[in-house]
């Protein structure tokens, strides 16, 4: 749909600032913003989403979306009134906006032209003067009063012009902050207008073209703990065995679940975890195993009681572990249903606030207890030990990390930056740079928040407070309603 070119930048990642990297010494990806050019232009890479036009007042009943030209022209009694937009729904959400710019073919010469974001929708193919009830207006309902884009014309000139837009145009389109319904295009002189080529004309690099330049969203980190990969070496697993009560199995290259009478294997299985940054907030888990022997099935239970695979036996324990609230929780945390016919790769979900408990210091973690679910058929599973790598225990985790959101100020508006999902901003206020800060607004959004009425008295300071809930939280900048910064403590 769109032309797409990758320029690689090197990203700065810093602990207290918008972004942040953390290594955890083995498998991480890291939310780096790549930037990425588009190009919106019709008939190029299938992009069909162009859409221009223009109403007159002398021939007011005609559509005029299929014509090759559009025309802005304010004559007396020969007006002529522009709207262009673009389908930008290839941007994906969270892209941050860098720059805009707009490119025309000239036709018919003149003397330059105003856009203005429209507010009111319309259609290319049956939009009229008179269907409009007349020319839309930059009167804050048909369009905002405010210049959006100029081009300030050249009346001996016809060919390609550029026409420089706003990034924080496309990014509130993005956003949803305004509606995308393009532009007005409106001639700025009062007896001269001109023409320029529409996604119609013969040519194709004539067309109305938008080139948009923004930030990839950052991705989420995602952790994979898995023995053998990246010098990671923190899973433990066994299995206890009433039949041979004494052997400690914690070097064997399966563990086994079994509940057939007196020939009962009960697991263990765990994975440090203290990698993982203080605060995160865990979006999702997934474990991976490989089947080594089919079987029907398992259940895993958070353990209550600490274990060390080196020294537990079936007789070091007392008899098997048991899912009671007491070595390990009654609840079934995660469950694979198993398959009597199969060997191989199999995942298991595990939910969030399972791993969240443990990273945040609510239950210590002691892994899992896993038990067979069918009375006469277990299964093993490859164990850490295991020869080939890629069949270990694997452990999976996309996790959020609390970042200092970033709080601008500009004339009469406060906008905060920086979202991590799952978390609130309340926005504090004060009279003092430095205390008495209380609480203004809470649960604020991106959108710009109008301060307005606090200047003008006292001078005013605000900060944004990132709320994670169990995630933690992190603070803004403070600044002053003069777009200054202040740096507390100072």
């Amino acid at each position: 749909m769109f032309q797409k070119q990758i320029k690689p930048l090197f990203a700065i990642f810093v602990l207290s600032g918008a972004l942040m990297l953390v290594n955890v010494g083995h498998t991480l990806a890291a939310n780096s913003a790549p930037q990425t050019i588009v190009t919106f232009q019709d008939g190029v890479d299938s992009y069909t989403g162009t859409r221009d036009t223009y109403i007159f007042d002398v021939d007011p009943d005609v559509p005029r979306g299929s014509e090759i030209t559009f025309i802005q022209d304010k004559n007396t009694n020969d007006e002529r009134t522009s709207l262009l937009s673009f389908d930008l729904s290839s941007i994906p959400s969270g892209a941050t906006i860098t720059s805009a710019e707009l490119e025309f073919y000239v036709n018919t010469e003149g003397q330059g032209f105003n856009m203005h974001r429209m507010l009111k929708s319309w259609d290319e193919g049956t939009i009229t003067y008179t269907s409009n009830g007349g020319h839309f207006a930059a009167d804050n309902t048909d369009a905002e009063s405010t210049v959006d884009a100029n081009w300030p014309g050249d009346d001996n000139y016809t060919g390609f012009i550029t026409v420089s837009v706003p990034a924080t145009t496309i990014q509130d389109w993005i956003d949803g902050t305004l509606t995308n319904n393009g532009w007005l295009m409106l001639a700025t002189h009062a007896d001269d207008g001109q023409q320029l080529r529409s996604r119609e004309h013969a040519t194709v690099a004539h067309h109305p073209k938008l080139t948009v330049e923004y930030g990839e969203p950052p991705n989420d980190p995602t952790a994979t703990f898995q023995d053998g990969v990246d010098n990671y070496t923190g899973t433990r697993d066994t299995y206890i065995y009433d039949v041979d009560p004494e052997t400690v199995r914690g070097s064997e290259i399966t563990f086994i679940q079994d509940i057939n009478t007196n020939d009962q294997r009960t697991s263990l299985l765990s994975f440090d975890l203290s990698s993982v940054p203080a605060g995160s907030v865990i979006l999702s888990a997934e474990l991976q195993f490989y089947v080594d022997t089919e079987g029907q099935g398992f259940n895993m239970h958070r353990m209550l009681q600490s274990w060390d695979e080196a020294t537990i036996s079936f007789t070091s324990n007392g008899g098997h572990f048991a899912a009671d609230d007491n070595d390990a929780e009654s609840t079934v945390v995660a469950n694979w249903p198993g398959d009597d016919n199969y060997t191989g790769f199999i995942t298991v979900a595990v939910p969030v606030g399972s791993i969240q408990e443990w990273l945040d210091g609510t239950l210590a973690n002691n892994g899992w207890l896993m038990l067979a679910t069918h009375a006469s058929d277990g299964q093993q599973l490859r164990s850490r030990e295991a020869a080939t790598i890629a069949e270990r225990p694997k452990l999976t985790l996309v996790f959020a990390v609390p970042v200092n959101p970033t709080l601008t100020i500009t004339t009469s508006q406060l906008t905060r930056s920086n979202e991590v999902p799952g978390c609130i901003y309340n926005l504090y206020h004060s009279n003092s740079p430095y205390s008495g800060f209380t609480l203004s607004m809470p649960d604020i959004d991106t959108a710009p928040i109008d301060i307005s009425a606090d200047i003008g008295g006292a001078p005013d300071y605000y900060y944004v407070e990132a709320n994670c809930g169990a995630g933690g939280t992190a603070v803004s900048n403070t600044v002053g309603e003069f777009s200054f910064s202040i740096v507390p403590g100072t």
